[in-house]
């Protein structure tokens, strides 16, 4: 199983969540089998994601989406999200 790990910042954590929660059939139509969200505890705007998949293929397909390029907009994210492939 592949593991896709984000990290960003958002400018606030209830409308990014929305926003996340919102994608939950998008992601799963790219392959996802689940999800967790962690927050800093120094800043709860910096959040960490792992998201599991059937293979990397299906990670890094989801990473480049313009549903996913959408929703990041929408969910406030700033600057520039960290993606890390790992199994």
């Amino acid at each position: 199983m592949s593991k896709m790990i984000v990290n960003h910042k958002t400018n606030d954590f209830n409308t990014w969540k929305s926003s996340f929660d919102s994608m939950e059939p998008v992601r799963r139509k790219y392959g996802s089998t689940g999800a967790t969200v962690f927050r800093g505890y120094s800043d709860p705007n910096d959040l960490v994601i792992i998201t599991q998949w059937g293979n990397k293929d299906q990670a890094q397909k989801y990473s480049q989406s313009p549903e996913l390029k959408d929703a990041l907009k929408h969910g406030g994210v700033n600057g520039d999200s960290k993606f890390y492939f790992v199994e």
